[in-house]
């Protein structure tokens, strides 16, 4: 159960995550109910939580031949201490993985040099310096996840792909981890067309670190105007315990509705959303 359950932590952080398996007694329910209530709320929501963030990744690697699921040492090739780590790998632009893959309940972790920032815990938003670090007692719902400076987009909770939600359910999340400056492209088409002149939107987030400010430009794309539809979002500049594990952030620092022009979210200086702007 305990072994099964770590995988599923690897498969979250996998381009193509599924279970299957000839009479191998894989299904959730043949561990109990505590194993798979462990697996559902701490792998399978995480990875639906993360839907639409692998959903763009993917269409980067169709439109520019990126790589989601990647080694340390292509994303940090001057730091000589990731040349030979073969268990730990980058999961699109944002997140560290880490997978426990023995019976204990930690590891060592290394976490490459970073230009500017420190990373963060995923699951209790203290920062991390980079360097060598052994981890212990990590729950088994949890596994080694950090997230370097980044914005990170997280879909509301569904129990399919297609599930449709009320509107007070259907709201993104937009994680901002700050330290750097940094962007992330939210991508967004019918979900259907395999054709590569199907109709698509693309909205980037910049995070400028020096003004605490969050800019989202106007949606662009390949007839864009299509498709889209209002975007509902709540944005949250991560701190300790604030913003942080699969569930979505209780307490947001502003909620808006993004109509596909341009908008200037500023943050202030106390890392919580400055009064007066266009909360709504």
């Amino acid at each position: 159960a305990q072994l099964l359950t770590r995988w599923f932590q690897f498969a979250a952080f996998t381009p193509i995550m599924r279970v299957h398996g000839a009479s191998s007694n894989t299904e959730l329910w043949n561990y109990g109910n505590g194993t798979m209530a462990d697996i559902i709320s701490g792998s399978v929501n995480l990875r639906y939580r993360l839907l639409d963030y692998v959903y763009s990744h993917f269409a980067f690697v169709e439109m520019h031949h990126y790589t989601v699921q990647r080694g340390l040492v292509l994303d940090f090739p001057h730091d000589a201490n990731v040349h030979n780590i073969d268990d730990e790998y980058m999961f699109g632009g944002a997140f560290l993985v880490a997978p426990i893959y023995s019976p204990a309940d930690g590891r060592d972790v290394y976490l490459p040099v970073l230009a500017r920032g420190q990373w963060r815990n995923f699951y209790s938003g203290n920062t991390a310096q980079a360097a060598h670090h052994t981890l212990s007692g990590v729950a088994i719902t949890e596994m080694p996840l950090f997230v370097r400076p980044s914005v990170v987009v997280m879909s509301p909770l569904r129990r399919h792909a297609f599930e449709e939600l009320l509107p007070n359910d259907d709201v993104l999340e937009v994680r901002v981890y700050d330290g750097a400056n940094s962007s992330s492209v939210f991508y967004q088409d019918d979900g259907m067309t395999g054709s590569p002149h199907r109709p698509y939107c693309t909205i980037r987030f910049a995070w400028n670190d020096d003004i605490s400010s969050l800019t989202i430009p106007t949606a662009t794309g390949q007839r864009c105007e299509q498709i889209f539809s209002p975007l509902r979002m709540n944005i949250t500049l991560v701190a300790p315990g604030h913003g942080v594990g699969v569930d979505p952030c209780a307490d947001p620092d502003i909620s808006l509705v993004y109509y596909g022009n341009e908008t200037i979210v500023p943050l202030g200086a106390d890392k919580r959303f400055a009064a007066g702007s266009i909360q709504l």
